[in-house]
């Protein structure tokens, strides 16, 4: 597998996101609601092993990262795998298709930043890590093939330091996603940022 620096390009025509000097992307948006996410192009087809990771830069906004097929809406109910940041119970949640299902790991709002959120999708099976640590397996199986997907909906939440590993040459269309990796022999690989 071929681990690939996500940096996020060509932010908003409607101001509700931003991308800071590190590319971490950021809800600029002053009001909440699940209406500002983006997408990768690389995808994990059928058959392979692949995974997203990422941190934040705070804890006390709610936000989701994961993967999906498709991209269906800004939603958190558009994430098919994800984590969430709960900020009611400060506990890190795996959401899948819009439902709880459970709890990962408690947070606290002043600190846990350098934890590392990983979805892995391993032999056809969805698992979640947080830290290296497996703290769920998914029940559901994935449909192909998947993308990573992310919504923020507080102001000034944050999606950093999001990386995507897979063993797949598999890339969808869109604009504006450069990605660091050896795969295609090419950084711009054509990804579209929503919001």
């Amino acid at each position: 597998m071929s681990l690939a620096n996500i940096t996020w390009t060509n932010p908003g025509d409607v101001g509700k996101y931003t991308v800071d000097g590190d590319n971490t992307f950021r809800r600029s948006a002053a009001s909440s609601a699940w209406d500002c996410g983006a997408i990768s192009a690389r995808s994990i087809a059928s058959g392979k092993d692949g995974y997203v990771t990422f941190k934040t830069k705070e804890l006390a906004t709610a936000k989701i990262c994961g993967l999906t097929n498709g991209d269906p809406d800004y939603s958190y109910a558009g994430v098919d795998f994800g984590i969430f940041t709960h900020v009611g119970t400060s506990k890190f949640r795996v959401m899948e298709n819009g439902s709880f299902v459970a709890d990962l790991a408690s947070y606290s709002a002043a600190g846990d930043l350098n934890q590392v959120l990983k979805i892995s999708v391993e032999s056809g099976v969805v698992k979640y890590y947080v830290d290296d640590v497996l703290k769920y397996t998914s029940l559901q199986s994935p449909t192909f093939p998947l993308i990573v997907d992310c919504s923020i909906n507080s102001p000034n939440g944050t999606i950093s330091e999001c990386q995507f590993d897979n063993d797949t040459s598999v890339i969808l269309g869109g604009v504006g996603c450069l990605v660091n990796n050896n795969l295609t022999g090419s950084n711009l690989i054509g990804s579209k940022l929503i919001g």
